[in-house]
């Protein structure tokens, strides 16, 4: 298939999408950038390569468009499986401490995940849905809810998050334990971190978050067990 459009083709609608795709790369590497900055955990999704596929597509590729459709619907069908298990594995006392103790970090991590959320919801149905279609020589690409694409990422996503959570709840516990002797009975614990390392015995780590609406601080314990 070739890469250029036909000068029949309305290449309009995917100069939106390209101009959408640039923006959230840009806007990714920015707030990567700024969380690196500040200590904070960061994964990233798209960055520079979003910037690329955006340039490309603003230009009328299809091959392109069709390759970032996908992409997106990937992870567009995973967003809303992570909204929820996020709501139900963060305690509210821990949101409230944080929104309490670091505001401005706490308004910036919203606004980020809100606009990323939008960006990619935006890129998505701009490639998949209305003038877009006709874009493509060939068959469009379909929406996330209807890709094999976007129910992929969902269910793996969920079946990542289930894994995680029988792996925490083999350890938490003993964590918050060993962070309590350390940090004392005044605050309230989470684990946010656990590693393991596997042989004769069981080496974990674990980075627990200590906190309460005066102080905000990481504990670090680690314990041996025998297999």
């Amino acid at each position: 298939m070739s890469d250029v459009p036909a000068t029949s083709i309305d290449i309009r609608p995917l100069k939106r999408a390209g101009l959408l795709l640039i923006v959230l790369g840009a806007a990714e590497v920015f707030c990567g950038a700024y969380f690196i900055w500040r200590g904070i955990g960061y994964s990233s999704g798209f960055n520079i390569f979003a910037i690329i596929a955006g340039v490309f597509i603003y230009r009328g590729s299809p091959r392109w468009a069709k390759g970032a459709a996908w992409y997106t619907a990937f992870f567009a069908g995973a967003i809303p499986v992570a909204l929820l298990c996020t709501i139900w594995w963060i305690p509210g006392s821990l949101v409230a401490a944080v929104w309490s103790f670091e505001p401005f970090a706490a308004i910036v991590f919203c606004c980020w995940t809100l606009i990323l959320f939008g960006l990619t919801f935006g890129v998505q149905l701009a490639l998949t849905t209305g003038r877009a279609t006709e874009a493509y020589p060939r068959k469009p690409p379909r929406p996330f809810w209807r890709s094999p694409l976007g129910w992929i990422g969902a269910a793996l996503y969920l079946i990542a998050m289930l894994l995680v959570a029988g792996f925490y709840d083999r350890y938490s516990d003993r964590a918050v334990a060993e962070a309590r002797d350390i940090a004392g009975p005044d605050y309230r614990y989470f684990a946010h971190r656990i590693t393991w390392f596997g042989g004769d015995e069981s080496h974990i780590r674990a980075g627990v978050l200590a906190y309460r609406d005066d102080e905000f601080r990481i504990v670090d314990v680690s314990w041996t067990e025998k297999e």
